[in-house]
């Protein structure tokens, strides 16, 4: 079937199922209610005008690993057939003038062309090059790419200069008010380059410079749980934005007891990790390091498997929120040259794919669940309010939901998420009335078990 909109003569084979269920998604939203159904239909073009520039932020965490099936990859990542009619919409909306581009930051040893082909996207970019050449292009938004040798440690660092910009929130950063020390961390990687980004009264991150120069913004983050913050969805996807992941803060070194929150309490056996994991990343490249590095990969795999915390993977970690949030509204606030405006420089839409989840120990192995949604959203806390409600999850028992909408400077949009309304087949629901009847329970990782659990 061709839709009225659909702008090139490539014609699927067999009907697709998820390019309808998007479209419907979007109308059902309400945009451009009046010319659905018409060659006019512009759904997003209240949002961008022609020659703007578009990014669809994807949720390309790791390409796929040796064991993982398909489902596993797919509750992982964002599938090119969700992408897709997002792509072919924005198309329309900037123009032949406009440039749409796709992709994210993943994690630094992520083998981008593989990423590409495991989640379908490869064909996504030979589609675009035949029907639609020079307007679309895949981004791998790093800065630093590193390749994994054969004891799981990074090597031959590339680096990318120029592709990010350094956004300061200064005293705004929410990091500001927590309480400890800030020895902030982000494990595997110098801990001395973390805190030349993070510390009292600086809080810079480094913005991809492709996300500054966009007009708008459409996220396509997965319906997963997230071992640091309870849930990845478009908050959490925006550290996707952030092409050094060095900048960054996951979490702050040792327990509570020392000012951290690493994890739950001082025990031997994590307090050895944590003292490891600092020497064997703040050293120079070399033999010893690699040996370091390795032995502090294993240490961290046997205190998880003995059910132990790391890296703050728990439901007290109060940096990797505060994080998150910090970087959502660098999406949003952030001009091409890092500097900070008071109003809103792009908007940050939202389309939340959800039909295969990830339960369990997401973001990076999370077990797939068959729940088969699609939420569309005007900003990302709205986004991520629905989504959580859509686990199972009280939204305001995760501190990245309670605390996103709060504060005046750099606000993220939603004041009231209480007073959300879902549109479905047609008709208005109270989102909380409407997922007390259609919520799955996610189950969480095991650092969040209850979603406030105990963990050691």
């Amino acid at each position: 079937m061709k839709f009225p909109e659909y702008q090139f003569p490539h014609l699927a084979s067999r009907p697709n199922p998820v390019y309808a269920a998007v479209r419907q998604c979007l109308a059902e939203a309400g945009l451009d209610r009046q010319r659905y159904g018409s060659p006019e239909w512009n759904p997003f073009g209240d949002f961008v005008g022609r020659g703007g520039r578009v990014f669809v932020l994807c949720n390309f965490v790791y390409h796929q690993r040796p064991g993982e099936t398909l489902h596993q990859i797919q509750a992982k990542c964002t599938h090119a057939s969700v992408i897709r009619p997002i792509i072919d919409l924005a198309l329309k909306a900037v123009g032949p003038e406009g440039r749409v581009e796709f992709g994210n930051a993943p994690l630094q040893g992520a083998v981008w062309q593989s990423v590409l082909a495991d989640t379908g996207a490869e064909r996504l970019v030979q589609f675009y090059q035949a029907y639609a050449p020079g307007r679309v292009v895949a981004c791998d938004l790093r800065g630093q790419v590193a390749t994994i040798g054969r004891l799981g440690t990074p090597r031959d660092v590339l680096l990318k200069p120029g592709a990010e910009a350094l956004v300061d929130l200064g005293r705004n950063s929410l990091l500001e008010s927590a309480q400890g020390n800030r020895h902030y961390r982000v494990s595997h990687y110098d801990p001395r380059q973390t805190e030349q980004f993070q510390g009292e009264g600086k809080h810079i991150y480094a913005v991809s410079a492709n996300i500054l120069r966009s007009d708008l913004v459409i996220s396509v983050p997965k319906l997963k749980t997230h071992e640091k913050v309870g849930m990845t969805g478009a908050i959490k996807g925006c550290v996707g934005a952030i092409a050094l992941k060095q900048s960054l803060a996951h979490h702050r070194k040792g327990p509570p007891q020392h000012g951290g929150d690493e994890f739950p309490r001082p025990l031997p056996p994590q307090m050895l990790l944590s003292a490891l994991g600092d020497a064997a990343w703040s050293r120079q490249p070399g033999a010893v390091t690699r040996f370091l590095q390795y032995a502090e990969r294993a240490l961290g795999a046997a205190v998880r498997r003995c059910g132990g915390v790391t890296y703050g993977s728990w439901w007290g970690n109060d940096t990797c929120w505060r994080m998150a949030v910090d970087c959502a509204r660098c999406v949003i606030y952030a001009r091409a040259d890092g500097s900070l405006a008071e109003v809103p420089v792009r908007r940050h839409i939202v389309l939340t794919d959800g039909i295969i989840g990830g339960e369990g120990e997401g973001p990076l192995r999370p077990t797939p669940v068959h729940a088969g949604w699609l939420f569309f959203a005007s900003d990302p806390v709205a986004a991520d309010w629905m989504n959580a409600l859509a686990m199972g999850y009280d939204p305001r028992g995760l501190p990245m939901l309670a605390n996103a909408a709060v504060g005046e400077a750099f606000g993220l949009r939603v004041r009231q998420p209480d007073a959300l309304l879902i549109r479905y087949n047609g008709e208005k629901f109270a989102a909380r009335e409407f997922f007390t009847r259609h919520r799955m329970l996610f189950r969480p990782s095991s650092g969040w078990l209850l979603l406030g659990g105990d963990g050691s």
